[in-house]
């Protein structure tokens, strides 16, 4: 059988995901999360999500680095990825190694940069997270007395304090499901890592999806004006110099350059009435 085309795009969620894993939250839309999962040289999983669109599911560092870039996509969006690994059990292979413990926490990401985060394990608080910062985050200024006593109480089960958090927060219990679940749902898609060219292409394909600024619509939108203005200087250029009798050579160049940017003002003006009109 031969090997999967790394190429294909996303397919049936056939490899389980890591225990250590993350959810990302809000959820997204399919068509940006995929070349954006691409871009970063990470994989994942999407997951059909009740309220619209896909929630990503991968290892922890994979989940935060699109956190961080999905936050940049709405101004003011803040990001939360929520993780947890249910530890493992003693290996009788290895003599002298114990259990791993459990641990859980959750990363705050707005437009790139990390807010605040929090982790737990079965001592305490490894990572105390800034309860004021969190309830901003989250437009709930009013939650920080509450946050600031959850995030300091130590917790023995990690993945109870973290969905006692969640549900502070507001967050969807359905999130915290996809943390301790051994098999993602059925109708999951695996977004395969790409390399080299792959990589590039899924580049270019995430910025196309990236809706465009205000100000460069406005931009685009009068850019043949520049044409515009350099068609009349060398008009007036080259009516300057038939006027005072100068070479015809001046003359003629003046008025070709004059045309250039005059057919350039006017290929850039039908273009975007074009793309208007499509819109």
């Amino acid at each position: 059988m031969s090997d999967p085309d790394p190429d294909a795009g996303p397919t049936a969620a056939a490899t389980p995901p890591p225990s250590r894993r993350g959810v990302l939250l809000p959820s997204l839309d399919r068509a940006v999360a995929v070349p954006l999962v691409q871009a970063l040289g990470h994989h994942g999983w999407l997951v059909p999500w009740s309220a619209g669109g896909v929630v990503f599911v991968a290892d922890v560092p994979a989940a935060v680095a699109l956190a961080s870039a999905a936050s940049h996509e709405v101004a003011g969006q803040v990001a939360v990825v929520l993780w947890a690994d249910p530890g493992a059990p003693v290996d009788p292979a290895l003599e002298g190694v114990g259990p791993e413990d459990p641990v859980a926490g959750l990363v705050v990401v707005r437009r790139g940069h990390v807010l605040t985060s929090h982790s737990w394990d079965p001592d305490g608080a490894v990572e105390v997270g800034n309860a004021a910062v969190l309830a901003a985050a989250v437009d709930q200024p009013d939650l920080e007395v509450g946050a600031r006593a959850l995030l300091r109480r130590p917790s023995p089960v990690p993945q109870a304090a973290l969905a006692e958090l969640a549900d502070l927060l507001g967050l969807p219990p359905a999130a915290l499901a996809l943390l301790r679940a051994p098999a993602l749902p059925p109708a999951t898609e695996h977004v395969p890592a790409l390399t080299g060219r792959r990589r590039l292409r899924a580049f270019g394909s995430a910025v196309a999806t990236r809706p465009e600024p205000t100000w460069a619509a406005s931009l685009r939108r009068w850019q043949f004006l520049l044409p515009a203005g350099v068609a009349t200087w060398f008009t007036v250029r080259a009516t300057a110099a038939a006027l005072a009798g100068n070479a015809p050579d001046d003359a003629r160049g003046y008025g070709a350059l004059a045309l250039v940017g005059t057919g350039a003002a006017l290929w850039r003006a039908r273009r975007d009435r074009r793309d208007r009109d499509a819109a």
